[in-house]
């Protein structure tokens, strides 16, 4: 819960920036030149800053991007926020079109969803590494039985025992054979771990 967490608070910490870098280059004079409808209040992207952050959030909800078991590479999270992004740039530029009274300028705007987009992938990057590195120290690792104990089933074991990082350790393989039960199988050739065998299912409902 709490990595998840983590992870919804840095991509609305994403949004805010990428809303202040484009509120800060406007203030600065950069964006002058191309400012052809006089000045607006710079607290109005704030308000919108935080009205993409709770789009953002919802979207990548939504395609499932903030679920931690989605894949184990990190690709399904990958996909799902770069779909909730490009719903956040359709949602809100959609907004300045339906809501006339929303005062706001489409470049200023642009240019907040542009770093925001770079930011979210930074960001949540860096959030990977600093999981990763508490993952190698023991801190939020999930425990898993693995079923089966053939070829597939000792490669996946022996890739959670090589890798800490992912977060997931395995603790014993479970078969529906009693007749091997109490055995040990080591995984490597990275990190040897004897892993037990559990003999049946039913010993995790005991």
């Amino acid at each position: 819960f709490f990595v998840e967490l983590s992870v919804v608070a840095t991509d609305l910490l994403s949004v805010v920036l990428g809303f202040l870098v484009s509120i800060a280059l406007y203030q600065k004079g950069f964006l002058t030149e191309f400012w052809l409808r006089g000045r607006h209040d710079p607290t109005v992207y704030m308000y919108v800053s935080m009205g993409c952050g709770v789009t953002l959030v919802v979207a990548a909800s939504f395609y499932r991007a903030y679920e931690r078991d989605s894949s184990i590479l990190n690709i399904q999270e990958s996909l799902g926020t770069l779909k909730a992004l490009m719903v956040l740039v359709a949602a809100a530029f959609s907004a300045t079109f339906i809501v006339r009274e929303l005062a706001v300028s489409r470049l200023v705007l642009g240019l907040g969803l542009m770093t925001t987009f770079v930011l979210v992938f930074l960001f949540r990057n860096i959030h990977r590494r600093v999981l990763s590195a508490l993952h190698l120290r023991g801190l939020g690792v999930s425990n898993v039985v693995i079923y089966g104990m053939g070829d597939t089933a000792r490669t996946l074991a022996r890739r959670m025992v090589d890798s800490p990082r992912f977060g997931i350790r395995p603790l014993a393989f479970l078969v529906d054979e009693p007749d091997v039960s109490g055995k040990e199988i080591t995984v490597g050739p990275g990190r040897s771990v004897p892993l037990p065998v559990i003999g049946s299912r039913q010993v995790l409902q005991d």
